[in-house]
């Protein structure tokens, strides 16, 4: 799994909300506004804990690997070729 370097960090984010939040209070409609700013709080707060364990997590998964590798050398390992089929269907759609 690869991480989008060029996307804006969890901490960028909560600077942004910030600022939003306090422009928003010296409108008339800072009810409002404030109240979806809170919700854009809670969101960038899951993002930065799911951000945190994406990149705790190896790129790839020796587990995985290793299992595919065994069932591959004991012959155990089948393949499904209307699943393939399908999703290369799916695929090209796109």
């Amino acid at each position: 799994m690869r991480i989008n370097s060029n996307q804006p960090i969890a901490s960028q984010l909560v600077t942004e909300s910030t600022v939003r939040s306090a422009k928003s209070s010296q409108t008339s409609g800072a009810a409002s506004s404030a109240q979806s700013d809170v919700s854009f709080s809670g969101d960038t707060a899951n993002v930065g804990g799911l951000t945190a364990l994406a990149l705790q997590t190896p790129e790839i998964r020796q587990d995985r690997v290793g299992a595919l590798r065994e069932a591959l050398r004991n012959g155990s390992y089948q393949i499904d070729p209307g699943k393939i089929a399908d999703a290369m269907l799916r695929e090209s759609s796109r």
